[in-house]
Parts: C-alpha cells; structure tokens; sequence
C-alpha cells in the first residue's frame, strides 16, 4: 500500500500517526508526508521572529525538525526524503517524503495553497497513493487544510487531529465529523515516548502536547 498524509504542520502526523506510520513502513508500504504550510514561527526555534530570518528559512527549519522526529522515533528504519527540490537519501528500502509549499495562510494565499494541495493530492491518486487527510478539529488551520481536501479531492481517510482529540470538549464535534464514517485503523500509541521525542525536538510547542497520553490510541477513519 501507498499511503499519502497531509499534515497542517511538521508535527502534526508525528503526533496524530507516529506509530502507525512506523507500522507501515515495518510493513513495506510506503508513506508519503506533506506538510502544507508552517503558520507559526514556534515550530522552529531559531531567531527571535520573521524580521531576523526570512520566512523560509523558519520553514525549512520547521521540516527538519518534523524529519529528526521520525528518525528518533525509528532510528531502525533507512529514511529518504526530499524538502522542496533538496535532497538526502539513505537507503532505498523506506521512503519517506517530505514536500514544503512556501506560501503562508491569508486572504491573497489561500488560492495558491488550495490549487497547490488539489494538485498534490489528485497527481498522486492517480498514482495508486491513498489520500488522508486530518479531520480538523479545533485548530483553524488544520480545519482549512481538511476543508480543502474535503471538497475537492474526497479524502480516502481521516485522521484524528491530536493533542485536539483528546480533549473531552471536542468529543461532540468529533461525533459529528465522524457520522457515516468507520474505524479503519487503530494503533496503540507509545504516549511517554512520543511526549519524550516530541518535547525534544520541538521545546517551544512541549505545552501542547500534555495530553499524550499512552492510553491514547492512533485512530484513522474511511467511508
């Protein structure tokens, strides 16, 4: 299987799907990430804001950052990945994607990010990739990226936004997204663990990831 996974951010699929993409890739399916867009300068941890470094440079940061998590997480596996043209491989057997869009979330942008994340998915669906899709919950970015893939591509399956899904008052919103869908996958997370990596490698965002907890599980959800 070939599985393509939008993320809003560089943690996003880390956080919401670490083990199971781990999983497949144990597996021998491949696992492609794209990471739409970096709206917040925490998720790097350079500089003092946007007036000292240009804007890609937080961005690129920010990927390699969501890139060190993977490799903490599954040292055993051989990565290759790809950051916006830029490239460094390991060995072939495991693959591992990453694509960067340099554009930034706002009035003037959000047709240039659509048009981008359509093209993406619908160029690797035709290729045999299935497409998942966060179920955007609480976060206004990450309900803009599921929205965009929601009405034009049709996602083949959603995955829970965590730390967002977690929490006991986004249970109704959750139930309401989920009607007519089923469980499709569900992996028991390593909670303290992924805390442990995710703490590490992104210090600035350590306070939003307090709800991972080891009983909480991985869960993604089809049609």
């Amino acid at each position: 299987m070939k599985y393509l996974i939008f993320e809003p951010h560089s943690d996003d699929a880390w956080l919401s799907l670490g083990n199971t993409i781990i999983n497949w890739l144990r597996d021998s399916n491949e696992v492609q990430i794209i990471t739409c867009s970096i709206q917040e300068s925490q998720y790097s941890e350079i500089g003092d804001g946007a007036s000292n470094y240009p804007w890609e440079t937080f961005m690129l940061e920010a990927i390699y950052r969501g890139i060190r998590a993977g490799l903490i997480m599954a040292p055993d596996l051989h990565w290759k990945y790809r950051v916006d043209g830029l490239e460094k491989a390991g060995m072939d057997s495991d693959e591992f994607y990453v694509s960067l869009y340099k554009t930034r979330i706002g009035q003037k942008h959000f047709q240039k990010i659509k048009d981008k994340i359509v093209e993406m998915a619908n160029v690797n669906r035709g290729s045999g990739w299935t497409i998942i899709a966060p179920l955007g919950i609480q976060h206004p970015y990450h309900h803009v990226i599921h929205t965009i893939l929601r009405d034009n591509v049709v996602p083949d399956m959603y995955y829970l936004d965590q730390p967002y899904a977690a929490k006991k008052k986004n249970k109704e919103i959750i139930d309401k997204k989920l009607e007519g869908f089923v469980l499709n996958t569900m992996t028991q997370n390593s909670g303290n663990e992924k805390k442990k990596v995710l703490k590490s490698v992104f210090p600035s965002q350590s306070r939003y990831y307090s709800s991972i907890l080891c009983d909480i599980q991985e869960e993604i959800y089809a049609k």
